[in-house]
């Protein structure tokens, strides 16, 4: 006696054959059995209408008797929102929107709509009613609702085809319905089709199902178990991957297939608004409710889905938006937009200023269909989408024309964009894929294929529940009191009936922990007895986990994997190829080159070099060649409000134009002056801040005010017992020092230098945050060391210990000019603290002033002619490292563990092989 399934597919293909249509429950499953007939060999072409879904037969068999037009979700939706509109003036409706959230009902669209196709059954509500005065409230809303929903149906001349009488309308005809239980309203149709034939679900015997100790597991496994079918000769055609809620397991799922070298396709449809061309209808009007917020401008601007006209301009309207710190507003469009560079880019903002507020509140459909088309026409090459975009576009504006049509019957939709929108979130979509993959269903819609191999994944007890709601306006409560007729419809057990038959091979399974918290198998399994734990077989990811656990044996390599090793060979240990961080430039054309970069303007013959220029040198060389001979750095597409560059900057500038007054005056610094300076210093602060320069919005400058106050009074106070009495020298200005004997030109820009009564001059170099350490600075020795009589390892080893150069490197251009330094000190501005390096001088107390504002220095200024020593042997060696090419990460006979690199931060970490891709 053949089996179900043998008599199954036998019926189906005989029936196609005989001319007779075959109805399946969804349209998937009818195009799997019109390709089924053909591959083995029953007929040679199938007609599309002898195999049809269960909604194409419901539009065949049944007749609609009515000149009117059907109404459709938009309409239902339109209904909806005009309800809420209605409902928020008069409250007429007291349980199905509560009172108090009239005003602000838009969350209950969605719920309305579902209402309204079941509201000829809150008729069976009517007795209970009388005895339960909560559902009589229930019961009278939904009968305002039916008077409601009747009256716009009739004044548009509409109906609800959800309210039509079925049974006679039957046009009958010759069809085979395969198990139509699985139908959601099968139920309704069921009386008028008794006499047609049909193959009832089988009660056949449930499979045993797997059971997994976790997801991933399972996941592995059956990963696992499809690779080493595919490579042993199994066509990809002839599996089917089942997923319970592949929603959530998309992602995971394809990354893992991925990895264990499986092809997926996926059938499982996404919402427009998903979509590359819905993400871009949206981004629109992200950007106006943001108020051209940069953030939103970007997903707007730098979609690549889309075929601009001209990306450069969109791309260097963005950085523009960086510079000028455009935050955006939520109202307006953000005014700093206004300083954007290049005229291309000007008139790009001018016209999206212009048109997309129009486009966001368009009064009619058709009105933002027109505004479309005219800024399509303006930005996007029509003509270079990509086919499946375009085709996705083109679903986005039929929506869009539906929405048209619908107005143009007199109905008026508020908010059209909005509106749109909302439809786009909840259309579906099912995205192109290869077909040659695995093809991989949600639950529900491969239950009645029949595939050689069919695996149910993640089939828990919740995952496999099909509940049809049939009233849901009621509570769990009023369900129980009312009783049986109102309870929801469960085909949880038709499905896994289904699926029981549903392949030639089936394997379902199931994990005790899934990736959300505990599971439990389905309650049909549980009491048939059908569970086991899965059998140990091959984990898809094992060789690909084995990278990192060396101990462990190996098993294959994967695509992946070998790519990896290729394009390491390929770039990082080829013989001959170049390895900058490992080799000096050999040509001399190209070090010249490079020299030309940092050769001085007026002084060609020398290179100029800063205190920067010597740090980054020595922090790494490669580093150096990238950025500053090269410019190479990375894009800045992102906006700091808080930025330190700029904020330093505010604190610099208003500083220097404190002491320049001084200056320019002729004016002593005085410590009984000090509220007059810190008001000065304050309109200051205000001016800046109305003008909002850099990324910085004017509000956060704003509320900087008060923390730049605090950092001003604290920095007068530490001047008081530093600078009394002194003249200002320097503010915010370069002092330069010639060594031609070396070939360089040093410059460094100090941020102040003032002159004391006895004609020495005290350094102060202020930093935002965090200054130097002390023994950074005097590389380990407060007292001299007789540097120039040591050999030249150990003084090598005094340089290795020095950290920032400033302090000396601007020393010693001061001091080139004849002048002496005796007192130094970094200034940390947010922290109110200095880092006194060195100190001379005293006070009338006996107390140095300069101890008195910063504490004892590190060194003694003998110390600091040493550590100027050793900063000019650092400055003879870089200047020979770049005179010979040499940019390599560390310099021969460097005996420090990381040569002197400082890799933390660096931006070039992705193309340096020497640590961070080969150790």
């Amino acid at each position: 006696m053949p089996s179900f399934s043998e008599a199954f597919t036998h019926a189906v293909l005989e029936t196609a054959a005989s001319g007779t249509t075959v109805v399946l429950p969804s349209e998937l499953a009818a195009e799997f059995w019109r390709l089924e007939i053909v591959r083995c060999g029953a007929l040679r072409a199938v007609r599309e209408d002898r195999i049809v879904s269960w909604d194409r037969f419901k539009e065949r068999a049944f007749e609609l008797r009515t000149d009117r037009r059907p109404a459709n979700r938009v309409v239902r939706a339109v209904f909806a929102r005009q309800l809420i509109a209605d409902n928020a003036e008069q409250r007429f409706l007291r349980r199905v929107v509560p009172p108090q959230a009239a005003s602000a009902a838009d969350g209950f669209r969605e719920y309305l709509t579902q209402i309204l196709s079941v509201l000829p059954r809150a008729q069976a509500l009517a007795g209970p009613a009388t005895r339960n005065p909560e559902l009589g409230v229930l019961v009278s809303d939904l009968r305002e609702l039916e008077r409601r929903y009747t009256a716009f149906l009739d004044e548009h001349e509409l109906f609800e085809p959800a309210w039509l009488e079925r049974t006679p309308a039957y046009r009958g005809g010759d069809h085979l319905l395969v198990m139509p239980e699985l139908a959601e309203d099968y139920v309704e149709f069921a009386p008028a089709l008794a006499q047609v034939p049909q193959v009832p679900i089988p009660r056949a015997e449930l499979p045993h199902l797997q059971l997994y100790p976790d997801s991933r597991t399972e996941m592995e496994r059956t990963l696992g178990a499809i690779a080493g079918m595919l490579d042993a000769g199994t066509a990809p055609e002839s599996i089917v991957l089942t997923v319970g809620d592949l929603e959530a397991l998309r992602v995971r799922l394809r990354q893992a297939a991925q990895i264990a070298e499986v092809p997926l396709s996926f059938r499982q449809g996404l919402p427009l608004a998903a979509s590359a061309a819905g993400r871009f209808l949206g981004a629109a009007g992200d950007v106006v409710g943001s108020g051209f917020s940069l953030e939103t401008m970007k997903r707007f601007l730098l979609n690549r889905a889309v075929p601009w006209r001209n990306f450069a301009t969109n791309a260097n309207l963005i950085a523009s938006g960086v510079r000028a710190g455009c935050l955006g507003t939520g109202g307006r469009p953000d005014p700093r937009w206004r300083r954007v560079e290049g005229a291309e880019e000007r008139d790009l903002i001018d016209l999206l200023v212009r048109e997309l507020p129009g486009i966001t509140g368009a009064s009619s459909a058709a009105d933002l269909r027109s505004r479309l088309f005219r800024l399509f026409s303006r930005l996007i090459d029509r003509d270079r989408w990509d086919p499946q975009e375009e085709r996705l576009l083109q679903r986005c504006l039929e929506e869009l024309r539906s929405l048209a049509d619908v107005e143009s019957r007199g109905l008026r939709i508020p908010s059209p964009y909005r509106f749109w929108m909302d439809l786009l979130a909840r259309q579906l979509y099912v995205p192109r894929e290869d077909r040659r993959g695995i093809a991989v269903l949600p639950y529900r819609v491969g239950a009645t294929l029949y595939p050689d191999h069919h695996f149910v994944i993640n089939a828990s007890n919740a995952a496999t529940s099909v509940r049809i709601c049939r009233y849901p306006f009621l509570t769990e409560a009023e369900r129980e009191q009312i009783g049986e007729g109102v309870a929801d419809r469960t085909l949880t057990d038709h499905y896994l009936r289904a699926y029981a038959v549903s392949g030639r091979s089936i394997t379902v399974s199931c994990s005790r922990t899934g990736w959300d918290g505990p599971s439990l198998p389905p309650g049909d399994f549980v009491a048939a007895g059908r569970i086991a734990d899965a059998p140990a077989g091959a984990n898809a990811l094992l060789a690909w986990r084995n990278e990192e656990r060396f101990e462990a044996p190996a098993t294959r390599v994967y695509r992946l994997q070998a790519e990896g090793a290729r394009a390491y060979a390929a770039t990082a240990r080829v013989t001959g190829a170049r390895d900058l961080t490992e080799q000096p430039l050999r040509e001399p054309r190209l070090i010249e080159r490079a020299l030309e970069v940092q050769r001085h303007r007026d002084r060609p013959e020398l290179i100029s070099m800063s205190a920067a220029d010597v740090e980054a040198f020595r922090s790494c060389p490669f580093s150096y060649l990238l950025s500053r001979v090269l410019g190479l750095r990375d894009p800045e597409l992102e906006i700091d409000p808080d930025n330190a560059r700029d904020i330093g900057t505010l604190y610099h500038s208003a500083l220097e134009e404190l002491f320049r007054g001084l200056y320019d005056r002729g004016e002593r610094f005085d410590p009984e002056a000090l509220d007059e300076y810190g008001g000065r210093l304050e309109r200051i602060v205000e001016e800046r801040a109305s003008r909002g320069p850099g990324m910085i919005p004017v509000f956060v400058y704003e509320a900087l005010r008060p923390l730049a106050e605090r950092v001003f009074a604290r920095l007068l106070d530490h001047d008081a017992r530093l600078i009394a009495g002194h003249a200002v020298e320097l503010v915010e200005e370069w002092g330069r020092r010639l060594d031609l004997e070396t070939g360089v030109y040093l410059v460094g820009r100090m941020d102040r230098v003032t002159r004391a009564p006895d004609g020495t001059l005290t350094l102060v170099d202020y930093k935002k945050r965090r200054v130097p350490t002390g023994k950074a600075q005097s590389a380990e020795n407060r007292e001299p060391t007789g540097v120039a009589a040591l050999p030249e390892p150990e003084r090598a080893s005094e340089r290795d210990l020095l950290g920032s150069i400033q302090v000396p490197f601007y020393i010693s251009l001061l001091e080139d000019r004849d002048e002496r330094v005796t007192n130094a000190a970094y200034y940390s501005l947010e922290e109110g603290r200095s880092l006194q390096v060195i100190a001379a001088g005293t006070a009338a107390d006996g107390t140095a002033a300069a101890e008195a504002a910063g504490g004892r220095p590190v060194m003694t200024r003998e110390r600091m002619d040493e550590i100027i020593v050793l900063v000019d042997d650092i400055v003879r060696e870089t200047t020979s490292r770049l005179v010979a090419g040499d940019y390599r990460c560390a310099a021969p006979g460097d005996t420090r563990a990381d040569g002197g690199r400082r890799c933390e931060g660096c931006v070039f970490r992705g193309v340096c092989r020497t640590r961070f891709v080969v150790e």
